[in-house]
């Protein structure tokens, strides 16, 4: 809008007082010969230097020009009527302009401090001196930035109001094994790596665990994982302010603490946030299923050599009964002769079909005799 209005004035202005005499305050570097020419006036003008003077040389006539009624090429004078006319609309419309950008900006300052008090009034002194102590760990040297891999052990260790932990501190590891240890307490805070787990006594501890709350903490902890990577500055990290102001976004409700077109920008923010959190968990349940079909082809190939290695092994101990030695137990061992079994077995099967063909043929001689 601004620049459309220095265009319009500045061509009306080369139009009307390009051919007019210099001044006091218009030269060769302040005058309305040329288009750049007028474009640097009007904005000098804007500024509040001298604007009043260089209308009042606009609107010298004769004497004090030189006028020509026949062509107005040898006429420099000015024009009173389109010099107020122009610089007056000119000045009152710039002033307005500039007098809307400030208090615009004025109000947007005041709306963005009114929604950061709001947003961090519901944290305590207390809060802001956990994330500062928990930030110096991470970065010791104070460079306000900490390496993306190191984001997750920060999440770990805020606690109070900014605390994104899946589980509470009465369900970690080393709290469930002192819990459901065997031995005393203090015997087990002493030698965690040697504590004799009560197996029921742990399962009921575990079992006392919101299972759907849990859930939840776990969401919400992706979701700040991945908002915060998103926040990266390449070469650098996560800066501090804004992984604050993500943790602070937690506690508020945008409905109510925020402007409409932030409000949008907030939801656009935090729908591409959920596509990469479904993105991930998406990758990750692909990559669980090829690390398992992988893991099972591994043992079931193993099996499989270590199956092949004791035949290999049994083969090269004999290859005949004489030369096998079986163990030594107090079961009788059985050993059955195949070849044996085979010829016996083809007797029995020649003396009955022997007794069959006898058989039928003393039916038939009996038969012959009774129609005889």
């Amino acid at each position: 809008m601004l620049l459309l209005i220095f265009t319009v004035y500045a061509l009306i202005a080369v139009e009307v007082f390009g051919l007019t005499r210099y001044g006091i305050v218009t030269f060769e570097h302040a005058n309305f010969r040329d288009f750049p020419s007028a474009i640097l006036t009007l904005y000098r003008m804007t500024t509040g230097e001298a604007w009043n003077k260089i209308m009042h040389e606009m609107t010298v006539e004769y004497p004090y020009c030189i006028g020509n009624d026949y062509t107005y090429l040898l006429d420099d004078c000015g024009s009173a009527g389109w010099a107020y006319s122009i610089f007056l609309s000119f000045e009152v419309l710039t002033t307005l302009i500039f007098m809307t950008l400030f208090v615009v900006t004025v109000i947007d300052n005041f709306d963005f401090t009114t929604q950061e008090e709001a947003m961090f009034s519901l944290l305590t002194s207390e809060d802001f001196a956990n994330f500062k102590r928990a930030w110096a760990d991470f970065d010791p040297k104070g460079t306000g930035y900490i390496p993306k891999e190191d984001v997750t052990k920060f999440l770990r260790q805020l606690n109070g109001r900014l605390e994104v932990k899946i589980y509470p501190e009465e369900y970690s590891v080393q709290t469930l094994l002192r819990a459901s240890s065997k031995a005393d307490r203090d015997t087990a805070v002493r030698e965690p790596a040697n504590i004799d787990v009560d197996v029921r006594k742990l399962n009921s501890n575990v079992a006392s665990l919101d299972v759907k709350e849990s859930r939840q903490k776990r969401a919400a902890y992706n979701f700040t994982y991945h908002e915060a990577l998103s926040h990266e500055e390449p070469g650098k990290g996560v800066p501090f302010n804004k992984l604050l102001r993500i943790l602070a976004y937690r506690l508020i409700d945008a409905e109510q603490f925020l402007k409409i077109d932030q409000m949008f920008i907030r939801q656009q923010e935090m729908n591409a946030i959920q596509e990469k959190v479904y993105r991930e968990k998406i990758r990750s349940t692909f990559t669980t299923i090829a690390l398992r079909r992988r893991y099972c082809r591994m043992v079931a190939e193993k099996q499989n050599e270590e199956f092949n290695r004791d035949l290999m092994s049994h083969r090269r101990v004999g290859r005949d009964y004489g030369s096998f030695t079986p163990p030594q137990s107090d079961i009788p061992i059985i050993v059955v002769d195949v070849s044996a079994e085979q010829e016996l077995d083809g007797a029995q099967r020649s003396s009955s079909r022997r007794d069959s063909i006898a058989s039928t043929t003393s039916s038939t001689i009996s038969v012959n005799v009774d129609e005889e």
